[in-house]
Parts: C-alpha cells; sequence; structure tokens
C-alpha cells in the first residue's frame, strides 16, 4: 500500500507540474531566417550610416560654398557668415534634387559655434521634416573638435 500511495502521490505531482508550468509562447527561429534578420538588420544599418554621411555632406557643402551651390536647397546664415555662433538653415523646401539623384525634403538646422578647425568648437545638425527619396529622418547629430 505505502508503494501504490507513493505512486499515485508522485504521479499527481508530476501531472501538477506539467499542468500548472505553463510555458510562454516564444517564436522560435530558424537559422535560416535568422540569418535573414541579422541580414536586414546590416542592410538597415548601413542605410541609416548612408542617410547620415549625405546629411553630413550637404551640411559641409552649405558651409564651404556659403550657401553658393546652387538654387536648391535654400540656404541661410544668422546673424551672418562672419560673426560665430551662428545658425545655417538649409531648407530644400518640398524637394530638391541632389548629388546621386536622390531627393531631400525638409530643413537642416545647423548651430555652430565657431570654426570647426578650433578646439572646443561644435556644430549641431537639426532635422526638421527631413526626408530622402521619402525616407523620413529625424534627430540631432552633434560634432564636436576635441
Amino acid at each position: 500500500m505505502k508503494t501504490t500511495s507513493k505512486f499515485l502521490l508522485s504521479t499527481c505531482l508530476l501531472a501538477l507540474f506539467f499542468t500548472a508550468c505553463k510555458k510562454d509562447e516564444q517564436e522560435t527561429l530558424t537559422t535560416e531566417q535568422a540569418t535573414e534578420q541579422m541580414i536586414i538588420s546590416s542592410e538597415d544599418h548601413a542605410n541609416a550610416d548612408d542617410y547620415y554621411q549625405d546629411i553630413e555632406d550637404r551640411v559641409d557643402e552649405a558651409i564651404e560654398t556659403r550657401g553658393g551651390g546652387g538654387d536648391c536647397p535654400t540656404v541661410t546664415a544668422s546673424p551672418d557668415w562672419e560673426t560665430y555662433p551662428r545658425t545655417i538653415t538649409i531648407d530644400f523646401g518640398d524637394g530638391c534634387e541632389g548629388p546621386r539623384g536622390r531627393i531631400r525634403k525638409g530643413v537642416i538646422e545647423v548651430a555652430v559655434t565657431d570654426n570647426i578647425f578650433n578646439v572646443g568648437a561644435s556644430r549641431t545638425a537639426t532635422l526638421i521634416d527631413f526626408s530622402i527619396d521619402g525616407i523620413g529622418i529625424e534627430g540631432t547629430r552633434a560634432l564636436t573638435n576635441e
């Protein structure tokens, strides 16, 4: 009888254990699916780097040409090009086709504290309703000469 009681008790405890513990449902990826997601993430990362480099290039161009790079975008400096600190506004309006055939829209507002070659100088670019080829890009990017 003791053996039967122990067996029944063990069986009940095991049944309770397996029914009481509910495993959270998780999506399990095959190696192929995981690799595909990593490739997409790598592509997204590469595209983001490319877009931010494109933005840096447009800022550099606007500063180097003092806005004289053509009709579009419209580039202005306030208070003027000779004064620090200054704010440079690069306005692509409803769209400008530029290098590599990309269509840029919106505004890049750049706060410049000093000539970037001077130690301590900083340049902060803020994107306002900005997009490249219809892909919205937002945020702020800062560069400081240390």
